[in-house]
């Protein structure tokens, strides 16, 4: 059995030999039966072990006069013309086939006996003037009324090669033969006979034939060739042998068997050449394997090294989520020795079991789909530990792209400590923070007073945002709020300086609310970095009694405070003013107002108003104005409490420091 699509050296001696001596033949027909049947058997696909040709077929051109009735009644008819007896006829002297009817010639309906008048009707049949050309014969000495030309001589030709048998010019019947028998490639070897007479054996593939195997056919050209010799006079089966009609036999298989010697030559020295080559190949991959073994395991070393010497756990896992990497930071990390982390699968080992199935989902649509929300970026979350606790960590996940199924490996940071320390310098900084602020809301007869404090962002920096009520006399009490540039310790330090001025300020100055500001940027301009030392800040002066109480508030570059009126809307105190401490010269904007029983004055930092929701959106004066305007009358507790509810469900999280104050006169 030989493989159609790569014929080696071997392969080609032995379909050669076994082509040379045919078996049970008494005429041509004979021996071209038994020479198409085996190649039919022969000739398979190496993928499915079945004979990769569906049709092979042996032609043979005979003289008008020497074919039996039932050819020339047959060849006459398909010519429609009146033929001469020495017309060239292309004979289908064998056939076998993956159809019953197939393999008897007799039975084809337009290939027994097909007449070659000219050299122009045989154009007409691409197919048949494509092979006669390949083969290299000269179209004009095989066509019409012709002489035997019984002293040719046997010679090596070339193959007739459709390399794509679909939609070629050169295979006809692409319908009715091509597509619905799968053929795939056409190749065509022959010769010449002694008695003049040429052959061509054609053989129509479902498996792919490239050129290069197509050339070894010639090899096999021979063989065929001496198969059909020793019947040259007896062609038909069941026909008296002709005689006189064949030159030398023996002198025609000589010279066949020394063609044969000459072609067999060729082809070893082509497979010698081609195996130098591919020793050649071989020696070369050879040394650039090596070198590639050798920068693999330099490599190696240099992942080894990284892999010991990094800080941060490592852990690479398979597409299958069994962990194939597991470097000695992950086992002090997790507490798992390296031989028994890899071939675990990830999840279990160390994922909390509450996070275990969106873990899973999100691994497996990622390795079909592509899609992830965390590759490239960092992620804080909760890993297990061996001893079954629950640590925090910094996760940060990288594809690697390999042959086959994706890796991927995780870069996995303890934050256990940072979280430790964190909070220690939280609870230092609110510790700090509550210093810097009164304690509670002094009582003050007469008015009601609410106040509130929250610190921005998620970081442990002590806020710039300050608020203080104090008393300046029997019944006069001094607010200010204000917001101090940056944040920290020297924010603290800031705000710290601001409180106490404006208190000593009030003290001595009779509580005027223009001088107490006066004071305050004075103090903070003075000093070699008073560069960074301002704030926005509003001081109000109040004067209580039984119909409410007077108000004097003058403002540096802070939001204006709001009097929700008892009787319904919301006014703005037109404070404004520049910013305090970012100039020695300093002017402020004052503004007097009475408020009525019922009535509250908010004071509040600009956290609240340029607190954004998810879409970026500012909360905004009109928002806040509205909210107030809702609790006409209310207590200065249930506003504070309005106005926190409000920022919380526009916004998870805090931005800036909020600082809130609400003193309402007493109805």
């Amino acid at each position: 059995m030989f493989d159609i699509g790569a014929l080696g050296l071997s392969d080609l001696v032995r379909l050669s030999s076994a082509l040379r001596q045919p078996t049970g033949a008494d005429s041509m027909e004979g021996a071209a039966r038994a020479v198409v049947r085996y190649l039919y058997d022969t000739l398979l696909d190496k993928e499915t072990g079945e004979p990769s040709c569906a049709l092979v077929r042996l032609y043979k051109t005979h003289r008008y006069a020497d074919l039996d009735p039932d050819l020339k009644a047959f060849a006459a008819a398909s010519s429609g013309a009146v033929l001469t007896e020495g017309l060239s006829c292309l004979t289908l002297l064998a056939s076998a086939g993956v159809r019953e009817e197939w393999n008897d010639p007799r039975a084809s309906v337009g290939h027994r006996a097909i007449p070659l008048p000219t050299a122009a009707v045989v154009q007409r049949s691409p197919m048949i003037h494509r092979l006669l050309v390949e083969l290299g014969f000269d179209v004009e000495r095989v066509v019409g009324d012709r002489e035997l030309m019984v002293d040719a001589r046997p010679r090596p030709y070339n193959v007739f090669h459709v390399e794509e048998a679909l939609g070629s010019p050169y295979v006809p019947a692409q319908e009715e033969f091509v597509v619905p028998y799968g053929i795939r490639s056409v190749v065509g070897f022959g010769g010449l006979l002694p008695d003049g007479e040429l052959f061509a054996v054609i053989l129509f593939s479902r498996t792919p034939i490239s050129r290069e195997c197509a050339e070894q056919f010639r090899t096999v050209t021979m063989s065929v060739g001496l198969a059909l010799l020793p019947y040259v006079d007896r062609v038909f089966e069941g026909r008296p042998a002709a005689e006189g009609r064949v030159g030398s036999p023996a002198l025609w298989k000589a010279m066949a068997l020394e063609q044969l010697v000459d072609v067999r030559e060729q082809a070893v020295l082509d497979q010698s050449l081609r195996l130098e080559q591919a020793l050649a190949d071989l020696e070369d991959r050879a040394v650039e394997l090596s070198r590639s073994r050798a920068v693999l395991s330099e490599s190696e070393a240099r992942k080894a090294a990284i892999l010991a010497a990094a800080l941060d756990g490592v852990v690479t896992v398979g597409a299958d989520g069994l962990i194939v990497e597991f470097n000695p930071a992950a086992e002090r990390l997790f507490g798992y020795p390296r031989d028994e982390a890899v071939g675990s699968p990830m999840a279990e080992l160390l994922v909390p079991p509450s996070l275990r199935a969106a873990h899973h989902a999100g691994f497996a649509r990622h390795v079909a789909t592509g899609e992830s929300s965390i590759l490239g970026s960092r992620v804080e979350l909760p890993a297990l530990h061996s001893t079954g606790y629950e640590i925090p960590v910094e996760l940060s996940i990288v594809r690697i792209d390999v042959a086959g199924p994706p890796m991927f490996t995780a870069y996995v940071r303890d934050l256990s400590r940072a979280k430790r320390v964190e909070a220690e310098l939280r609870e230092l900084a609110d510790t700090l923070q509550a210093g810097l602020l009164p304690p509670r809301p002094p009582v003050i007869v007469g008015m009601d007073v609410a106040t509130h404090y929250r610190a921005g962002g998620a970081g442990v920096r002590v806020g710039g945002d300050f608020y203080d009520v104090f008393r300046l006399g029997d019944d006069q009490w001094g607010v200010v709020i204000g917001d101090v540039c940056g944040k920290g310790a020297k924010a603290a330090s800031v705000t710290s300086l601001v409180r106490y001025t404006a208190r000593a300020a009030a003290a001595h100055g009779g509580g005027e609310p223009g001088a107490v500001l006066h004071e305050i940027n004075a103090a903070l301009a003075d000093g070699p970095d008073a560069d960074d030392r301002y704030c926005s800040a509003v001081f109000a002066r109040l004067t209580v009694s039984d119909a409410g109480a007077d108000v004097v508030a003058c403002g540096g570059g802070h939001p204006s405070p709001l009097v929700v009126r008892a009787a319904g809307g919301v006014d703005a105190v037109p404070t404004g003013g520049q910013l305090v401490g970012l100039f020695e010269e300093y002017e402020s904007t004052c503004h007097e107002l009475t408020l009525a029983p019922g009535d509250a004055l908010v004071l509040y930092t600009d956290g609240v108003t340029e607190a954004r929701n998810a879409a970026g959106e500012l909360f905004g004066d009109e928002r806040l104005a509205a909210l107030l305007a809702a609790h006409p009358g209310a207590s200065a507790r249930t506003l504070v409490a309005a106005v926190v509810a409000g920022l919380a469900e526009w916004s998870e999280s805090p931005g800036d420091d909020v600082a809130l104050v609400a003193l309402r006169a007493a109805p």
